[in-house]
């Protein structure tokens, strides 16, 4: 498996949190966009680790703001699920028929499937 396929595969915003208040329904994230992208010296060293973003939500669904909530003691993977945070799209936070900003948390985990033996490699 080549390296940007592996990273690839690797990188995903796989659960989206969201406190939300009483009546307001929170974001959502949308299907089908591209995922943080493992970077490559990271994903060398074989480093792992999870990224807790606070994002906020405007009310046409876009990112308008983002900060490192809590970090996963790695720089390189904290500036990727920070830069790449910024293109994510949501459906946006509503209260009754009004979509409305608001924040929600996202973690981010940064993973690799070395259980995965490839005939290349071998076990």
């Amino acid at each position: 498996m080549s390296r940007a396929r592996a990273a690839s595969r690797a990188s995903a915003f796989v659960v989206l949190g969201a406190i939300g208040c009483g009546d307001v329904e929170p974001p959502v994230l949308l299907d089908e966009q591209e995922s943080v992208r493992y970077p490559f010296p990271a994903w060398d060293a074989g480093t792992v680790g999870e990224v807790m973003l606070r994002v906020r939500v405007t009310p046409d669904g876009t990112v308008d703001s983002v900060e490192l909530q809590t970090t996963s003691g790695k720089p390189a993977l904290d500036s990727a699920a920070l830069v790449d945070a910024w293109k994510l799209l949501f459906e946006p936070a509503r209260r009754a028929d009004e979509e409305i900003a608001a924040w929600v948390s996202v973690p981010v985990r940064f993973e690799r499937e070395d259980s995965v033996v490839s005939e290349e490699h071998g076990p």
